[in-house]
């Protein structure tokens, strides 16, 4: 049998019954945090909170650029390809604006010094819409 630095190779591949029971948990796990990624829908507008009050609503198939001011600062917002994005802010920090763009629905943007949170939703009659009205 081949040596390996004093070890035979064969005590290296020597699995009992509960090593192939882990290998297979990590495995089905694995699996299913790929599979999650299938299941994201894409949103249809983001909404702008501040404070936890509803600022503004965008739809993701207009592009646009708007300003919101806080009583901390301000961020930019922009909508581009179907995609939302802070584009600037002027908090120290710059997470928001780092930030990867987000366009599937429960994604969010969220800067902590300005209180803002910019969250993707799904179309405009969401349940969500119709319980906060």
């Amino acid at each position: 049998m081949f040596e390996f630095s004093g070890i035979f190779f064969k005590d290296l591949i020597y699995l009992k019954k509960w090593d192939f029971i882990i290998i297979f948990i990590i495995l089905a796990i694995a699996g299913g945090m790929y599979m999650a990624n299938f299941n994201k829908e894409q949103g249809g507008f983001a909404i702008i909170y501040v404070s936890g009050d509803e600022k503004e609503r965008l739809n993701l198939l207009e592009d646009k650029a708007i300003t919101i001011e806080t009583t901390s600062g301000y961020n930019v917002v922009q909508v581009k390809d179907g995609k939302v994005k802070v584009i600037d802010a002027d908090c120290r920090d710059k997470i928001c604006v780092n930030h990867v763009p987000v366009s599937f629905t429960k994604e969010m943007i969220i800067c902590l010094p300005h209180r803002l949170i910019v969250e993707i939703t799904g179309t405009e009659n969401s349940e969500i819409d119709a319980i906060s009205r």
